[in-house]
């Protein structure tokens, strides 16, 4: 009788541990989100992450970065971020995207940190140019920062960042050469 308990008992608790253990495998992995400031830099981490994460633009297309107010609801959505990326440069006017993410306390990764910077005149003065993706040399920095900080949010998908990441690289090697061959001809 005793050893007949013990059986039940241990076949009752398999039973549970193997179910506990299919509705965890069968559970909904949890995307990482990723939120950008801007069109330009959500493309860009698009093409990193692929699908392993949901990747959202404060900014529509078209609005203006320089002059844009953020709203109640963009705190909202910089709330739910994992991750959040600006430009930098003082693209995002008034800083408002470090902002939102220093106030939702959200890690803010800065895109065109190592970028070769492009002077333009504005008055008397020169400045940075902000809109450094317009080379496609810089705009291969900003995907190595965005690379850099996927893999450290989540090690798992290093493969799948690193090898997305290498493809868009190559386009925009490609990309850069085209430019070059077509302005020599002019």
């Amino acid at each position: 009788m005793k050893n007949t308990f013990i059986l039940f008992l241990t076949g009752a608790l398999c039973i549970v541990l193997f179910a506990e253990a299919d509705s965890a495998a069968n559970a909904p992995v949890k995307r990482p989100i990723i939120v950008c400031s801007t069109t330009q830099i959500a493309d860009f981490t698009r093409q990193v992450a692929g699908d392993r994460c949901d990747v959202k633009s404060i900014l529509a297309p078209g609005a203006d970065p320089h002059t844009y107010m953020p709203t109640p609801q963009d705190a909202k959505i910089v709330l739910t971020a994992d991750l959040t990326f600006h430009n930098g440069l003082h693209l995002e006017g008034k800083s408002w995207m470090a902002t939102l993410a220093r106030d939702a306390n959200k890690p803010l990764v800065t895109c065109t940190d190592g970028v070769r910077l492009i002077d333009i005149e504005e008055g008397d003065q020169k400045i940075a140019d902000p809109h450094a993706w317009f080379s496609p040399r810089n705009a291969a920095v900003y995907v190595n920062n965005i690379v850099k900080a996927m893999i450290d949010l989540d090690p798992q998908g290093k493969a799948t960042y690193s090898a997305r990441a290498k493809l868009f690289l190559q386009q925009l090697r490609v990309l850069d050469a085209w430019i070059r061959e077509q302005v020599n001809q002019i």
